[in-house]
């Protein structure tokens, strides 16, 4: 068994909450240790940048790639490298993956 097996248990084990509308709650669903281990993975967790070439950059780095899908807008129109304007905010590309 793998050190987070003891999650699925936890979702197995939740129980289905109906309001505002149907869904699990989990309190404490990760132990202390393993959240520590999440969120100062360096996969996950980047340090900050200025700018959103430098954001794109890191994440390349990383070995993000992007999904083109609606409203993603990393290649082609926004040609992002190159743009003059005023960058749009990162939380416009949830497009990124890791590969």
């Amino acid at each position: 068994m793998g050190e987070f097996s003891y999650l699925s248990q936890k979702v197995i084990e939740a129980t289905t909450v109906l309001e505002p509308f149907e869904h699990i709650q989990i309190d404490n669903f990760l132990s202390e240790e393993h959240f520590e281990k999440v969120i100062t993975n360096s996969q996950i967790h980047f340090e900050v940048v200025d700018t959103h070439e430098e954001l794109i950059d890191t994440l390349e780095s990383q070995d993000y790639d992007h999904l083109k899908f609606q409203r993603t807008q990393l290649y082609g129109n926004l040609n992002y490298k190159t743009r003059k304007r005023k960058p749009y905010h990162p939380e416009n590309y949830k497009g990124l993956i890791k590969k």
